[in-house]
Order: structure tokens, then sequence, then C-alpha cells
């Protein structure tokens, strides 16, 4: 496990330190000393002709005199008896002198011309070979610097993203830094950033500008794409999102010590664990790393992230527990752990010290009960923890968290709901869909005056719905499906104005529909009362509903004919009047129902014939059309079933 950041800061400067420091050698420049040797400098003086001399008797000095040019067409052989003068022979040597004293000019010459003579020759360059050495002490250093940060093991594969990192850094970065010339931080950074860019997938993410240039750019706007830096040049924010990245998220991250933001999200590539480096972000507020393919048990480490506020690791793999150690993150405001595996204790208890506003555990498969400890989670707005294997009651002290403004228990065991939930004035939606809830609906959800959406459904609810339902002025969605509720349909829910949605199928309720369900208006889209005991003969009020989009009012006990003014919800996409005492013929004016997808009439005691303007209801968005035409009792020809009462064919 590496190190801490801080501990790895302290090493790295330690290691700096005890760097021997270069000394290059001083580099002779012979180019200010190169002679030109296209050809041999001339002596001042050169060597004087050597006269013959007069041998006649008559004369023992040399003749000076002029001679005429006849004498000179055939120079004289010298005479080898004949013996110089002394200051002839002085000549001599100093002339032989001068002449080696230009050939010994000549050769320094050459010799200190330099490096191309030298190559063509093929002697070596001294001062290339000082380069050289000091490139390789350079790499040397970096190379022990990489090693400290990620360890030397990593570095003995190729294909490993601190290898390519590095070697990019040494070999490739546009910018060539050095231990000499630049800060290790800022070095440190870069190599970071090489090596995450190479652990997820490097060419293949679909990224702009990276290895290229600075990595927070000169002006704001021209940093590597996802990267956001601080006015010092550090690396504050990381984001890849739906980048086809692929690969896991290198130790590495944890050196970015400025770093407050960090998100890698919808890159179903991302595999692997979080690292524990991620410890190291001691600055960190957000991380999202959500709808990847992440797995592993939440690390340690994480808890250590006290500046957190936001964590968000939905849609991954994640498994284990949610530590107690969470209650560390005394920042933390919103929590997702959604979609993944987790299981085990939901320690709200320890979560009170936790600024949490939103909660959401969905879709995991915790399996405890909830803490009374609850109540102190004072500032918590949004509470999800459904999808799970929860059991128990819910507990009288979630009334103290009056700041509640949705909860969703759907699918657990949860056995009983308080009568505190009165308290909960805030609150906008409750769903306790398909638990074990048992008893009576209690009154006190008539004090809920903004509760838009209520789910009871799928429960063993009993007795009968409570009247103070009417009080819920904002009521849109209400669903108490799939109970044993009982009694006859409240006429205080005709003062529901804005309801949308009444969903009561599968209960026992009786008796005849009031009329005043008209006041319901043209705010209703769906009426759900199917199987229950409904009786008498259906409301022509229901023909108010002008945007009603799916009617069902099948399994009843209903009887008489269907509504002509049906005809006109024009908005109707499903129908469905099976299984009840319906009689008469079918309205021809159903054949205006231009949107309905389908129509449900079997089972029932019509007959006559299906129009041709029903039938041509099959040429637009009609796909389902029951009946009972197998006796006979109605003719259909564009039916899709035809029934009788042994069944449908």
């Amino acid at each position: 496990m590496p190190l801490s950041f801080h501990n790895d800061a302290e090493d790295l400067s330690n290691f700096e330190d005890s760097r021997e420091e270069a000394s290059p050698e001083e580099s002779t420049n012979t180019s200010a000393m190169t002679m030109d040797v296209s050809k041999p400098p001339q002596l001042v003086d050169e060597v004087p002709q050597t006269n013959t001399l007069d041998t006649s008797a008559d004369s023992n000095e040399e003749d000076l005199s002029p001679k005429n040019s006849s004498d000179h067409d055939e120079e004289a052989p010298l005479d080898p008896n004949t013996e110089p003068k002394p200051s002839s022979r002085w000549v001599y040597y100093m002339a032989g002198a001068a002449c080696v004293v230009v050939l010994l000019v000549i050769a320094a010459v050459v010799f200190m011309s330099g490096g191309d003579d030298n190559e063509d020759r093929g002697i070596p360059d001294n001062s290339d070979t000082d380069l050289q050495d000091a490139d390789f002490e350079e790499r040397t250093d970096l190379q022990k610097l990489f090693m400290a940060i990620s360890g030397e093991e990593v570095f003995a594969d190729i294909n490993s993203p601190q290898y390519k990192a590095s070697e990019w850094m040494m070999t490739a970065d546009p910018l060539a830094l050095t231990l000499d010339n630049d800060k290790q931080g800022r070095i440190v950074q870069r190599y970071a950033l090489a090596v995450l860019y190479y652990a997820l997938g490097d060419k293949n993410m679909q990224l702009q500008d990276w290895l290229v240039g600075e990595e927070c750019g000169v002006m704001e706007g021209t940093e590597w794409e996802g990267i956001s830096c601080n006015e010092n040049g550090k690396v504050r924010a990381i984001l890849f999102d739906g980048n086809n990245a692929v690969g896991t998220i290198p130790e590495e991250i944890g050196r970015f010590p400025q770093l407050i933001n960090l998100i890698i999200k919808n890159n179903v590539g991302v595999i692997g664990s979080i690292p524990e480096g991620i410890g190291n972000l001691g600055q960190l507020r957000q991380l999202a790393l959500y709808n990847n393919s992440m797995n592993g048990e939440l690390p340690d480490a994480i808890y250590d992230l006290g500046d957190l506020t936001y964590l968000n690791l939905k849609d991954n793999k994640f498994k284990g527990p949610v530590a107690q150690k969470i209650q560390k993150m005394t920042s933390l405001e919103n929590l997702i752990l959604a979609n993944n595996r987790l299981q085990g204790i939901v320690h709200l208890g320890r979560m009170v010290d936790c600024p949490l506003r939103f909660l959401d555990l969905s879709n995991n498969r915790f399996s405890s009960t909830i803490q009374p400890s609850l109540k102190s989670m004072k500032y918590l707005e949004e509470l999800y923890l459904d999808n799970n294997q929860m059991n128990g009651p819910i507990p009288d002290t979630i009334g103290d968290l009056d700041t509640l403004k949705r909860i969703d228990f759907d699918e657990n065991n949860f056995n009983t709901i308080p009568t505190t939930i009165g308290n909960l004035v805030n609150l906008e939606s409750l769903s306790v869909r398909n638990n074990k809830l048992a008893g009576g609906i209690p009154t006190e959800f008539g004090m809920l005056g903004k509760m838009v959406n209520l789910n009871l459904g799928g429960n063993m609810l009993t007795g009968s719905i409570p009247t103070e339902i009417g009080d819920m002025d904002s009521l849109t969605n209400f669903y108490l499906h799939q109970n044993q509720l009982v009694g006859t349909f409240p006429t205080e829910i005709g003062a529901l104005e804005n309801l949308e949605i009444l969903f009561l199928s599968s209960n026992q309720l009786d008796g005849n529909l009031p009329d005043n369900i008209a006041s319901l208006g043209d705010t209703m889209e769906g009426l759900y009362l199917s199987d229950n005991l409904f009786s008498g003969n259906l409301p022509a009020t229901l023909c108010g509903f002008s945007n009603l989009r799916s009617l069902f009012l099948d399994t009843n006990k209903f009887t008489g004919p269907i509504p002509s003014c049906f005809g006109s919800l024009t908005n109707l996409e499903q129908l469905y009047l099976f299984n009840n005492r319906l009689s008469s013929v079918v309205p021809d004016n159903l054949g205006g129902l231009t949107k309905l997808i389908g129509l449900g009439l079997e089972a029932n005691e019509f007959n006559g014939e299906i129009s041709s303007g029903i039938c041509d209801l099959r040429d637009l968005a009609l796909t389902s059309l029951w009946a009972d035409c197998a006796d006979g009792e109605v003719n259909c020809i564009c039916c899709d079933k035809c029934c009788s009462s042994a069944g449908c064919e």
C-alpha cells in the first residue's frame, strides 16, 4: 500500500536532498580557434638563392655587378667541392627551422578544428559524451522519483501505466521537465496525470489534447480535456464522462493534493476497486464514480475524506458493508450508493454526525432495521432505502425529521407505519410499496398537505380508506392497490382536485361509484378500479375526464350499458371493461377513440356487432381487441381473441 501523500512528500524531499548535484565538465569551444588550413602560411623571408663563387685568379672578391641576361640562359651547376661561406650556412639553418614551425602550426590547427573532422576520422567527441552523461543522470533521477511514487515492482512490466508514463516523461514529453530545472511537485503532478491516462485506455479514450503542451494550459480553456486547474497550476478537478475509458483507477490518483472534484462516470469499461490512495485527497469535496463497472469493497481510506460533501458510487458492483467509520465524514451531505451489491447493517445511527441531506442506499442487499437514532439526522431531506432486505417497523422517531421531503422504502419487509408520520409536514412523496405493512392506514396522513405522491400498494393493509385523505390538497398520485381494504369509494376523494392517478385495484371495495367523482375533473389521467366489488351502472360523469388515458373497470359487478359519451374520451389509450355484467350493444362511437391501444370487452353480456368504425381502429393504434364472439353473442370480424364462457381463443 502506498504511503500517505504527506509521508510520500517527505520521503521524496529527502530523496531530492540526498541527490548528488551534477557538475558538468567545462566544454571547450573550439570554433573560435579554427584556422584556415586550405594552404600553409607563408614565412616573412624567403630562402635566398645561393650565388656561384668566382674562382678566377684575378679576383678574390664576389662579383656583385649585374650580369647580362645571356649569362643566365643556363644556370651553372654547384660545385660540390666548394664550401659555402659561414653566412650562407646560417641562412639554411633558419629556413629549416621555419619549415618545422609551419608544420607544427598546421598540425595544431587541424587538431583543434573539432567536431566535423573528428567525426569524419571516427574520433570520439568528448563534448557529446558529457551531454549524454548529464542526460543519463537526469533520467536516472526521474526514474528514482517515479519509483519512489509508484514502487519499483510496477516498472518491471513494460505494459504498466507507470512504465509508459515514465518513458513518456523521460523521452517524449515536449516540456522535458527535469529535477534540476523544475519543482518536484510539478513533475509529480504531470507524471500522475500520465499514469491516469495510460491506466484508463490512453488513445482509446475520447479525450483531446492529452500529453500535448501544458496540462493546465497557458490560458483558461486550454487545459487537457477533463482537467481544471487553479491559479497556481495545481489540478483541482478531473472529469471523465462517457469518454470510453477502459481500465482501473491507479493509486497515483492520490497525487493531486489540491484536487476538489473527481468525477469518472458513465464509463462501463472502468473496472477494479477504489484505490487506497484516494484517502490522500484531503481537500476533495466531490467524488463521483458512478455508472461504471467497478467492484470490490469500499476502502477504509474513503472514510478519511473529512471535507467530502458529495459521494456518488451508484450503478457499480461494489460489495461488502458500509463501515461504521462513516461517522468520520463530518462534512458529507449527499451519499449515493444505489444499485450495487452492498450488504449488512445500515448504520444510520452512525451517520448522525454527518450533515446528510440526501441518502440513497436503494437496490442493494442491506438487511437490518431502521434504528430509532434516525431522529438525529436533522438535516435529512431525501431518504431512499428501496429494494433491499430491511425489516421491522418504521420507527416512531421518523416523525422528528420534519425536514424530510421524500421517502422510498419500496420492496423491503417493513411491517408498520407509525402515526407520527403526520408530523412530517414537509413530506412530498412517500412510497412503501410491496412490503408487509399491516393494520389500518393512519388517519394522520390527512395532515400532510404538501404530499404529492403516496404509494402504499402491495401490502396487507386492512380497514377502510380514511376520509382524512380528502385533506391532502396537493395529492397527485395515490396508490393503494393490492391490499385488503374494504368499504365504499370515499366521496372525500372527489375533493382532490389535483389528482392524476388513482390506483385502487385488487382490494375488496364495493358499492356504487359516487357522482362527485366528476369533480376530479380534467386532471385525471389514470383511473384503476379493477378487481374489486364495485357495482351499479357506469356513471356518465366519468366522461368528464377529458385527459383520461387509462380506464380500468374490469373484474367488478358493473351492470347496464356502456355510456355512449365514452366516445368523447378522445385521449383514451386503454379501456378495459371485461368480466363484469355489462349489456346491450357496444357503442359505435367508440370508433372515435383514435389513440386506443387496448380494448377489453369479454366476459360480459353484450350482443350485436362490433362496428366497422371500431374495427378501423386496427389500422391506427389498436393492437388488442377481445370480445365475446366465440358463441355468436357478439359478431366481431376484427377481434384478436373471441371468448366464451369456456374461455378465450
